[in-house]
């Protein structure tokens, strides 16, 4: 069976958080590139390289297939012929010029998992031994990540240590003092973890497995819960996930009758306030917590609203950005992602967001968003043309960044050509006709939800 690996990526730059990523072995440092800039909501626009030796511009780096400069490039790079071990950390550079530089360390080195996206029987989920595996795991963090975690949970600060070699110490006390308050307080929990991410782990704790589909949906809190201690993956095992013991006690802590539908209000929250997101990408601070209100019917405080959304942020799943005029504005893009929206959307005057009921927002949310076109494109690329599912979803994604950003088709043809270049494909006309009627009818985030052929109306 093919190795898998898990990479802890971390932001030179402060003010971020770290991403837990694994992919398959087969796999290349192109695709691993590729998620990346998912995880952080970044565009494929840009130059970038991997560095073994953590030096930026390094002459022994794998760079972007785009950069004709370069000796060796990540798309011939295949995880398994690197032969990376734990421990082992490269830099990523991400967007020559403006130089965002990540760490991604390489956490661990396990049997590759099932493609969930192609089904198959859901993972187990088992209890682990010892009262102290959530703490040894959250020692794993870093620094200010357990600085972050502890302010949330109004930990007093604890006094640094004098000397470097003493920071594996004060992480452990850290740990242990994050453990000791949840267990104390276990409510606290939701302060660090969203409402549908705990509901998560109480079906893992009473069902003793989860599915395909809630492996695939809940990505995000399950990695909060991986970084948080929660859960665990052991090594060559590919069929079972482990909650620690604290993981079951807070779990147990929510079954409680009152508890649980506190809980699955708020998840029903939280999935309207993702699903404006998504849709939207960038919306203004008020005027998001003015469409959730008319949207959700029911009275929900603007500190009710504060603190969900500031349990999203730690979760990832959406990020705090400033416009031109230094309004706030949320975000399910990182920071550098919502603002490059908000720039477009300065040459592309709209009056308001297009405005969608609150089913069309959660259908698009849990299913995607597919326009009518899209359908034939993919059966002329894979019963024609013979493309594989994951290349088609490659140009899929080209075509939505594409249109979320107002652009045309002749802005990213140099990327799609490079997808069909491996298959021998020319961008025809057929294709250019094809691929510019999808872009047309994506809702534009530029356009605040209006595709391109919609926004022409209006103007």
């Amino acid at each position: 069976m093919a190795k898998e690996y898990i990479f802890r990526v971390t932001p030179r730059e402060r003010g971020d958080r770290c991403r837990v990523i694994r992919i398959g072995g087969r796999r290349t440092l192109d695709e691993l590139h590729g998620e990346i800039l998912k995880a952080y909501g970044l565009t494929a626009n840009h130059l970038y390289m991997f560095s073994p030796d953590g030096e930026p511009y390094d002459r022994d780096g794998y760079y972007s297939p785009y950069d004709e400069e370069a000796e060796k490039h990540a798309d011939e790079a295949v995880l398994d012929d690197l032969k990376l071990k734990k421990g082992d950390e490269w830099l990523y550079l991400y967007d020559f010029g403006e130089d965002r530089m990540f760490d991604v360390a390489v956490d661990g080195v396990e049997q590759e998992e099932p493609d969930l996206s192609a089904g198959g029987a859901g993972v187990r989920v088992d209890l682990l031994s010892g009262d102290d595996r959530m703490e040894s795991i959250l020692a794993g963090c870093g620094q200010e990540e357990l600085q972050v975690i502890r302010e949330i949970l109004e930990i007093g600060e604890e006094k640094k240590p004098a000397e470097r070699k003493a920071e594996k110490q004060l992480r452990k006390r850290e740990a242990g003092e994050i453990v000791r308050v949840l267990r104390q307080r276990p409510e606290l929990l939701e302060r660090l973890v969203s409402a549908k991410g705990i509901l998560l782990l109480m079906r893992m704790r009473k069902n003793g497995n989860i599915s395909v589909r809630e492996c695939v949906a809940e990505q995000k809190d399950l990695s909060v819960m991986n970084a948080l201690g929660l859960t665990f993956a052991e090594e060559r095992r590919d069929d079972v996930l482990y909650l620690t013991q604290d993981a079951a006690r807070l779990a147990d802590h929510f079954q409680e009758a009152e508890r649980r539908v506190g809980l699955e209000k708020r998840a029903e929250r939280e999935v309207l306030l993702l699903s404006i997101l998504q849709f939207y990408q960038v919306m203004e601070a008020d005027r998001l917590y003015e469409m959730f209100c008319t949207l959700y019917g029911e009275e929900c405080s603007r500190k009710e609203f504060d603190n969900m959304a500031f349990v999203l942020e730690f979760g990832w799943s959406l990020s705090g950005v400033l416009d031109e005029e230094e309004n706030l504005c949320v975000t399910s893009r990182d920071p550098v992602g919502g603002q490059r929206i908000l720039a477009v959307r300065e040459l592309y005057p709209v009056p308001d967001y297009c405005p969608k009921s609150r089913s069309e927002l959660e259908s698009c949310y849990r299913d995607g968003i597919h326009p009518s076109a899209m359908p034939a494109l993919m059966e002329y690329l894979i019963m024609e043309k013979g493309m594989l599912v994951q290349d088609c979803r490659q140009l899929e994604e080209l075509l939505k960044e594409g249109a979320d950003l107002a652009l045309s088709l002749t802005d990213i043809e140099d990327a799609v050509r490079e997808v069909l270049k491996n298959y021998g494909m020319r961008l025809t006309k057929r294709l250019r006709e094809m691929m510019s009627g999808v872009m047309e009818e994506y809702p534009s985030a530029a356009l605040k939800g209006y595709s391109m052929r919609e926004y022409r109306k209006l103007s």
